[in-house]
């Protein structure tokens, strides 16, 4: 019975992270990349197709908010608007989640639409589609000073490459400067404490502390003066992780939807409670119901047959029953 109600808690646990994982994703995942700060080096960005006249629009001026000046255009400018196969694209180095970009125009200029397509290695490119599997045309600028927004509807993708492809334009070319939005937690924020190294996870990051006796996710606690509890020896409950799978599930849910992970991960026994309560509701319902027809309080067990007496004896039976029996006596 035990390991039946932690098998309903834990099916309970994964349909609620299933049903707002999209959401607590879309809110942790919405940070700018490092085009706009230059965590995304020059080298990161490159296109097809570049305007030399009047001014240069190489691709890694492509950057949010990056002001032109007398030798460049500050954006990157398509070299024809009527070339066919135009892109600009951004190479991130590693698996990231994207999840919306952020678009401007330049000089007069701008990009008014535009298909995205990515890809994990370079070689096998996907369109990104709406939910009825058609290709998604996102809406860019209307002039060439605002920021345009897009997020993806479907929540973040997986990709290291991101191509823009160009697809109407105002102010005579396409321009485009722009901000990537998704997971860059070590290259936007450096959350691990020195000398401990960050790594980029799909959707995380990881500290690896140094030394071993640093501890926390942001490898923020020092056991290391006080010779408790270091790393090598600590193992941490089974309440505690439970606790904390619980907790880290939960960000980002309504508070009643907080509580019900919590309690039904932690105490199995709380679920079980749940379980006979809404039992006893069914039980104390159905004896009121066959109350309600009988006149009296009936014990609702199936094994138990009720039969129509008036029925049986018009059958004939009792009545062949009792002839036989007077003869008998007379005998």
């Amino acid at each position: 019975m035990i390991m039946k109600v932690q098998r309903g808690c834990l099916f309970l646990l994964i349909y609620y992270m299933v049903l707002t994982s999209n959401s607590v994703m879309s809110d942790e995942c919405r940070r700018p990349m490092g085009l706009q700060s230059g965590a995304v080096r020059d080298a990161q960005l490159s296109a097809r197709c570049i305007a030399t006249s009047p001014l240069y629009g190489w691709a890694f001026q492509a950057r949010l908010n990056n002001a032109s000046s007398e030798a460049t255009s500050g954006a990157w400018i398509a070299c024809d608007a009527n070339r066919t196969g135009l892109f600009l694209q951004v190479d991130f180095l590693k698996v990231r989640n994207i999840s919306g970009l952020m678009t401007q125009g330049q000089n007069g200029m701008y990009t008014a639409s535009y298909q995205l397509v990515y890809s994990t290695d370079g070689q096998r490119w996907s369109m990104y589609q709406d939910e009825d599997a058609t290709t998604k045309v996102f809406d860019g600028n209307t002039d060439d000073v605002g920021t345009v927004t897009q997020y993806f509807d479907q929540g973040p993708i997986t990709a290291r490459y991101i191509r823009i492809l160009p697809l109407t334009y105002g102010g005579g070319n396409f321009a485009l400067r722009l901000e990537i939005l998704g997971c860059a937690w070590c290259d936007a924020d450096s959350p691990c404490i020195a000398p401990a190294v960050c790594e980029d996870l799909v959707d995380d990051y990881e500290c690896h502390c140094t030394p071993d006796c640093m501890q926390g996710k942001n490898c923020q606690l020092d056991y290391c003066g006080t010779g408790t509890m270091p790393s090598s020896e600590y193992q941490p409950s089974s309440t505690e992780i439970m606790t904390t799978a619980a907790k880290s599930c939960a960000s980002g849910l309504q508070p009643w939807e907080r509580a019900l992970i919590v309690i039904f991960t932690i105490c199995p026994l709380a679920a079980l409670a749940v379980v006979l309560t809404f039992l006893t509701q069914r039980y104390l319902r159905l004896q009121y119901q066959m109350t309600t027809a009988y006149g009296r309080p009936v014990s609702p067990q199936p094994s138990i047959i009720s039969y129509d007496v008036s029925k049986v004896i018009k059958s004939g039976y009792l009545q062949s029953y009792d002839v036989s029996r007077s003869r008998a006596n007379q005998a």
